[in-house]
């Protein structure tokens, strides 16, 4: 089956400090990914300002760290650094906690955290740059303004576009079922009524759903 990707999986996938990396990752073994010209725009606008937020978190944690501990720190101490990593990549800091060797000493956390920081944009387009390996770039050459005004009231101005896009490639593959791929909370709560607008069989979650199957 055909997979249409949202910006938000784009981004996800492609930010390994992103809370649904892993689940995102997995759009690697779909034979048939799609995105179009339109989330290409989007995830440029948005690249740069989620690398700061991101290199940010990890400099708060790494004040934490300068702030609290001192000298080797133990595996009994692991819990309580993964509870005080920030929000916005704290499946990321968990992961690399368990990836750690203890003890470890405190400065020679702050320095990997460090490296891992300025490794961030690099990473970031790499990632990126192997999304467009395996993925399809849609161009709609078509306007749609009925439709626009349709999803008005289920999506966000800046989704809606994006929907479009995928009515469109969905009528170009058409029999072939399309299923479109986010992580956005409106969308999916309005999934039923996007599905009956636009020409996509299936909108799926990938914060509770797998990209597979």
């Amino acid at each position: 089956m055909n997979r249409f990707l949202d910006t938000c999986v784009v981004v996800a996938y492609c930010f390994p400090t992103h809370k649904f990396n892993k689940r995102c990752t997995e759009i690697e073994e779909i034979p048939q990914i799609w995105a179009s010209d339109g989330v290409l725009r989007e995830w440029r606008r948005t690249e740069r300002y989620i690398i700061f937020e991101h290199n940010s978190a990890i400099l708060e944690h790494i004040q934490y760290i300068k702030l609290n501990f001192n000298g080797n720190i133990g595996i009994e101490m692991k819990n309580q650094l993964i509870s005080h990593s920030p929000d916005d990549i704290y499946k990321f800091m968990e992961l690399f906690y368990n990836r750690q060797s203890y003890p470890i000493h405190a400065d020679k956390l702050c320095d990997t955290l460090d490296k891992l920081m300025l490794g961030l944009r690099r990473k970031t387009k790499e990632r990126f740059n192997n999304l467009k390996k395996i993925c399809e770039i849609h161009s709609r050459e078509r306007d749609y303004p009925n439709k626009e005004t349709e999803l008005a009231e289920y999506a966000h101005e800046e989704d809606i576009f994006i929907l479009v896009d995928a009515h469109d490639l969905g009528l170009k593959i058409k029999p072939q079922p399309l299923t479109f791929l986010t992580t956005d909370n409106k969308l999916y709560d309005n999934r039923q009524e996007i599905v009956r607008l636009i020409e996509v069989n299936r909108i799926k979650d990938l914060k509770s759903e797998s990209a597979l199957g």
